[in-house]
């Protein structure tokens, strides 16, 4: 049921292609990921890059350490003690952000066994090999006291959404910078971080809602507010969890919905205001988009009726998370954790009758790989028969509502294509 694949490196590819208007998405290659690594227990997996590399809290005991673990695509562990170097008694670690070039920002936790308080301390890690990475006191290396880190995005640069001298930015080329937000953000919580100078969260509105907020040095304050909802209604409030490369902006928003009811629903601003994201339906009791990928894909969740899943392409269709992944892979709930630049997430799964259940690595299959196996053979072609045959709704490659011509040109174009 559960499979450990060989050849990701050779699918990663198609992780970088933006997702288009009549395009069905591709399968999702499932890895169940282990609880113990080299003496390590994993506490929780709760990073992962594009390439497929995953990062978790654990904890080694004899003596009790917190640590982070690496693994790699292949499966190469790699386990870097946390900070304080000494041990510490009630040592946790807790990962926030990795960016695709193997950096990892998040916080260690420790008791002071001389006065008792719990400290705090914002790290930097870097892998440098396999087997080997460093961990840094990236509060320290930007000169900032009691700082909470945040964020990192894909240059490098470190989000501090608190310090003794208030939110800042800092990285090895450009230095620290602190933020002051505009005046009409009041008491901001900054947690996310474009590319060029945009950061988003949320802030106290002057009628007590929190609202989310994307700030940009140079267009000024976007506040999300839903307009956009199904009866023309405000939202109530609202919050940003992620912005991509494009300066889109994801997350929910509480609206006034059936009866008198107030729900959260999942939002994108491309830019030209909030859009309620579409397929949410009342029996959904609440909904929110968690991430957007570099590739404009929106990843989020429907509470009720769908489950995990995502919107792609120009109308934002939605697909529930259980039609992408394998035939063969036979989990019931599959949740997003957490989502890379290009697509590859870390999820939890369930099967039915399981008390428990499985972290799971997932990678969109390459193109003509249809049952997401890692390979391209016979198997890959009868599945798509089968399902075009059916009227599946993923074999209609063009997404245009019928199985025709078109739709076994597009698939052969995709197998040949490896």
């Amino acid at each position: 049921m559960h499979r450990t694949h060989t050849t990701l490196m050779a699918i990663l590819p198609a992780c970088t292609g933006l997702a288009t208007a009549g395009e069905a998405p591709p399968r999702f290659v499932v890895e169940t990921l282990p609880d113990v690594v080299d003496g390590a227990f994993i506490d929780e997996y709760d990073a992962i890059q594009s390439d497929g590399s995953v990062y978790a809290s654990a904890t080694r005991l004899n003596p009790q350490r917190a640590v982070l673990v690496r693994i790699s695509p292949q499966g190469v562990p790699t386990v870097t003690d946390g900070l304080p170097s000494d041990p510490v008694p009630q040592h946790v670690l807790q990962v926030w952000a990795t960016n695709d070039s193997g950096r990892v920002v998040g916080h260690c936790i420790w008791t002071d066994i001389t006065t008792g308080n719990i400290e705090n301390l914002s790290f930097l890690y870097t892998h440098l090999a396999d087997g080997f990475g460093i961990m840094q006191d990236v509060g320290a290396l930007a000169g900032l006291a009691d700082a909470d880190v945040a964020d990192i995005n894909a240059s490098g640069r470190v989000l501090f959404y608190n310090s003794a001298q208030g939110p800042a930015a800092w990285s090895a080329g450009q230095g620290t910078t602190l933020l002051t937000p505009p005046v009409v953000l009041a008491e901001p919580t900054i947690i996310v971080m474009g590319e060029d100078g945009t950061y988003g969260g949320r802030f106290r509105d002057t009628d007590g809602y929190f609202r989310g907020f994307v700030w940009d040095g140079a267009a000024g304050v976007r506040v999300i507010t839903s307009r956009a909802t199904p009866a023309g209604l405000s939202g109530f409030a609202s919050n940003v969890s992620d912005i991509n490369a494009h300066g889109w902006a994801v997350g929910k928003t509480l609206v006034p919905w059936i009866s008198g009811n107030s729900v959260d629903r999942a939002y994108v601003d491309r830019g030209n205001g909030v859009e309620i994201l579409p397929a949410q339906q009342p029996n959904d009791p609440s909904a929110f988009a968690t991430a957007v990928t570099d590739d404009d894909v929106i990843y989020g969740v429907r509470n009720g009726a769908g489950g995990s899943g995502i919107w792609r392409g120009d109308d934002l269709d939605w697909w529930a998370l259980t039609e992408l992944l394998p035939p063969d892979v036979a989990y019931s709930i599959v949740s997003f954790r957490q989502v890379s630049r290009h697509g590859a997430a870390l999820a939890y799964a369930t099967n039915p009758g399981w008390p428990f259940g499985d972290t799971v690595r997932l990678i969109p299959a390459g193109p003509g790989d249809y049952n997401a196996d890692g390979v391209w053979d016979l198997a890959d072609v009868q599945l798509f028969v089968s399902e075009f045959l059916a009227g599946a709704r993923l074999a209609d490659r063009d997404q245009n509502g019928t199985h025709d011509l078109a739709d076994l040109q597009s698939w052969i174009g995709e197998f040949l294509s490896p």
